[in-house]
């Protein structure tokens, strides 16, 4: 027996093939709003297509849907091998409010895998706070890796820029 949630989401689905951008944001902002393991699975790709609107779009869309798993799959993908998947995964979680996931995203920079380390210093960049600053600046210390510890170093002042404390700013 289908919902009547069931009928906008495959209309919302539709919209996402359409050519006019603009269609496309709405689209992507029905399916945050209508939710579901199918609105969640569309969104997820939308995040990496290279248009800074419709990223955006989904971004937000990816923050409001309350869908039963939703956190628990984003948490495995970024846990997962790298790829696509672990990519999205971790852009996504810059949007929601994922339990446990800022102690991850630390462990991923730390572990030097260029594009997943990059992808989570953008994440970690949006919504790390002075414990990551502490743990960041901390690796880039005690890393025998140059090019890491320079990476570290950089993002750390980054990182404390925009934290803007004196506890950060004393860190880096």
């Amino acid at each position: 027996l289908l919902k009547p949630t069931d009928g906008a989401v495959q209309i919302a689905l539709g919209a996402l093939k359409s050519e006019v951008p603009e269609e496309r944001v709405l689209a992507i902002s029905a399916l945050g709003s209508l939710g579901g393991k199918s609105a969640f699975d569309a969104l997820l790709p939308m995040l990496g297509n290279g248009e800074p609107m419709l990223n955006r779009a989904a971004s937000q869309a990816i923050a409001r849907i309350e869908s039963p798993g939703a956190n628990e799959f984003l948490l495995a993908g970024i846990q997962g091998p790298a790829g696509p998947e672990k990519l999205l995964a971790i852009k996504a979680a810059a949007s929601r409010t994922l339990p446990g996931v800022l102690p991850i995203l630390v462990a991923i920079v730390q572990a030097g895998e260029k594009e997943s380390a990059q992808e989570a210093m953008k994440t970690l960049y949006s919504i790390g706070g002075i414990e990551e600053l502490k743990a960041l600046c901390t690796a880039a210390t005690a890393t025998s890796d140059a090019a890491l510890r320079g990476s570290l170093t950089s993002f750390c002042k980054r990182l404390a820029s925009r934290l803007a404390t004196d506890e950060a700013k004393q860190l880096a």
